[in-house]
């Protein structure tokens, strides 16, 4: 709103908002879900890749150091919750929703994942974005509705699960290829 009207208002909000998340939010090594809420999850990276300025790019990079273990799944993919969290579910359920946000992994928000950490630190998350990008790659051309994103997989394994022509999972393997090969 700033950039828009120059009111000087704007910005002090934006600050004084940018403040209280980092104030309640951020610990020092782990940026929370929600208020009291440090469940490891990857909307981190959702926030990174919105407001870049809410950390420093160190405290992004310790960010992401921290809590990516937590999330890393070995086909190249996050899980949608801490792998030891007890809500974890590693196999897609299917039509209840029971590992929906408990495991599954979503190729979106992988594929924007890649994106904040190539800016973050490319040479240091090099084998996270390789392998995020190679895993999206193989679902695209392999999984489900070939030339197509799928929405997600299970945490377990590489799957195409949810639907198998997901136009968001589509576009932001798009933005990765544009980011990492400068087109």
């Amino acid at each position: 709103m700033y950039k828009l009207s120059n009111n000087p208002i704007y910005l002090h909000l934006e600050n004084e908002l940018k403040e209280k998340v980092r104030n309640n939010l951020w610990n020092g090594n782990i940026l929370a879900d929600g208020l009291n809420d440090f469940v490891i999850r990857p909307n981190i990276f959702i926030a990174a890749y919105a407001y870049p300025s809410l950390l420093t790019q160190e405290e992004w990079i310790k960010c992401f150091s921290n809590m990516l273990p937590a999330l890393w799944l070995e086909w190249g993919g996050l899980s949608t919750i801490d792998k030891d969290n007890p809500l974890f579910i590693d196999e897609h359920s299917g039509e209840d929703n029971k590992s929906y946000h408990r495991g599954d992994s979503w190729f979106w928000l992988n594929n924007l994942a890649a994106i904040t950490l190539y800016r973050a630190d490319r040479l240091k998350f090099k084998k996270y974005i390789n392998s995020i990008l190679k895993a999206s790659t193989k679902d695209i051309l392999w999984k489900g509705a070939i030339g197509n994103a799928s929405e997600i997989s299970s945490a377990k394994e590489l799957e195409s699960n949810g639907c198998v022509c997901q136009a968001f999972s589509s576009a932001m393997f798009i933005e990765l290829i544009y980011e990492l090969f400068n087109f």
